[in-house]
């Protein structure tokens, strides 16, 4: 069956319609639709009022990936999940420190640490983190 040339264009438009949108899909997936739902975080870490150098920090949220940041000689640290620096998904957070090698203190299992965080998304989030003896 042959079809008229109206019919052919409108095919086509059909077509070129479908591929934008599936381009438009791909676009909006790849360039990180997830971002709305997390905000920045940025922070420092101390002990009796002193930074605390060179330790990992591990953000923990139910249901979503973990963030993850090291502190500085400063004490201080941004957080990444998926790309360096985008924060963390919105939400209450378990803070757990990670150090080399491990003390095996309370600030290092999730079940125990009392630091906690709140993230909101669309925001940039100072989290200023004080851990006792």
């Amino acid at each position: 069956m042959l079809l008229s040339t109206k019919d052919a264009s409108s095919a086509e438009v059909r077509r070129s319609h479908r591929l934008i949108l599936i381009l438009a899909i791909s676009i909006t997936h790849s360039t990180g639709c997830w971002r709305s739902e997390m905000g920045t975080v940025a922070g420092s870490l101390t002990k009796d009022g002193k930074p605390v150098a060179k330790v990992g920090l591990t953000f923990i949220t139910t249901g979503r990936p973990t963030s993850v940041g090291t502190t500085d000689a400063d004490g201080r640290f941004t957080l990444s999940t998926r790309r360096l620096n985008d924060g963390a998904y919105a939400g209450q957070h378990v803070v757990v420190i990670r150090r080399d090698p491990p003390t095996g203190d309370r600030y290092e299992d999730p079940a125990k640490t009392p630091l906690k965080a709140e993230v909101i998304a669309g925001r940039h989030n100072v989290v200023d983190l004080v851990i006792g003896r």
